[in-house]
């Protein structure tokens, strides 16, 4: 009749084991898969996403491998919230270009002179290319970033220097690409403007929606215009990543998108409409120098206040910040202390 109470006192003895057991392989699988806080990708993004808060920072979304992958937001930003990109609207014109030239609507090194009549008779404005125009050493004076002309004002704006001497940042000569498009659309019985183009050829197809799109007399503003949140602009960058494809579409050629990529010698940091890894210069002329963390291949677009898309093809990433726009230093698109340097940083290493 001892059976029983003998059973009960080796199965008590089995569970305690077992449990025991499990308790420790519970503790050595925790002590195995507990995050390196340092080295935790998620971690790295959260303390990018900090970093930008604490200076002016209204947004952040990472796109990896097409996925998105981490998004933050300061309390009361609406995701959904379209931001001005200031200059960061000016790398859509890279797209303008690249699709001109598919659909033979243009060729980068054609002079300008060829569709602005006005210029043929000028002995240095006719020289100018429509790549001088988008890579900024065009000669014609760049302006002031907050005072758009419209296109017909753009195409009478002074010439400052030979045309390829001299980088002169600015509004001026993406509003006289405008015209160029207007006359080009126009002539082959097309819509006129060249954000229906756009819309039409790129931004549709990717399903990138605009809050809206500022326009002067008419005409959208290319170099300044677009309001757009931060996870619409990441389609753009993945498409850019994708070196011109979208889900199996090749929507611009790859060749021809790469010369948007390419500086100049009067400033190696500046193709067509973006900014590249490199030495060079940036507005006002003041110097910048490559961002140690990433590769000479990364790309950015650029805006006041710092609403940057940075694309990166080593890391198979799309980066997107956007901030608040504000008192802007002269000399580099810095605000309010943030360093895109080392924000870029804290996303790719985690170190300062």
């Amino acid at each position: 009749m001892q059976t029983t109470p003998m059973k009960l006192k080796g199965f008590t003895g089995l569970m305690l084991s077992v449990l025991l057991l499990g308790m420790s392989l519970n503790a050595s699988a925790k002590a195995i898969a507990a995050p390196n806080p340092k080295n935790s990708v998620q971690n790295r993004y959260r303390r990018a996403a900090e970093y930008s808060e604490a200076h002016n920072g209204a947004a952040m979304v990472v796109v990896q491998s097409g996925q998105v992958v981490f998004e933050s937001y300061p309390r009361g930003v609406n995701p959904e919230q379209g931001r001005f990109l200031a200059s960061g609207t000016k790398s859509f014109s890279c797209a303008i270009a690249v699709l001109g030239v598919q659909d033979g609507l243009l060729r980068l090194d054609e002079p300008v002179a060829q569709t602005i009549s006005e210029w043929k008779q000028h002995p240095q404005k006719s020289q100018i290319t429509i790549r001088q125009l988008l890579n900024l050493t065009s000669g014609i004076t760049g302006g002031e970033s907050g005072d758009i002309p419209s296109y017909t004002e753009a195409i009478k704006q002074p010439l400052t220097a030979q045309p390829g001497q001299r980088y002169q940042y600015g509004p001026i000569p993406f509003q006289i690409f405008g015209e160029v498009m207007r006359r080009k659309l126009k002539a082959r019985g097309m819509a006129e403007s060249p954000l229906t183009y756009l819309d039409a050829r790129i931004l549709q197809p990717i399903g990138l929606k605009y809050d809206r799109w500022t326009h002067q007399n008419g005409q959208p503003n290319l170099p300044s215009g677009a309001v757009i949140s931060a996870r619409e602009w990441a389609k753009y960058g993945v498409l850019l990543l994708n070196r011109g494809k979208w889900q199996g579409r090749q929507l611009l050629n790859s060749q021809q998108l790469n010369q948007c990529f390419q500086g100049t010698t009067t400033n190696p940091a500046y193709g067509i409409t973006f900014w590249l890894n490199k030495n060079g210069d940036m507005p006002s002329g003041c110097p910048t120098k490559p961002i140690g963390a990433a590769s000479e291949s990364m790309v950015m677009a650029i805006g006041a206040g710092n609403q940057v898309l940075f694309v990166l093809p080593k890391q198979n990433l799309v980066v997107v910040r956007q901030g608040r726009l504000n008192q802007q230093s002269p000399c580099d698109n810095e605000t309010g202390g943030f360093k895109r340097e080392r924000f870029l940083n804290l996303v790719l290493t985690g170190a300062n």
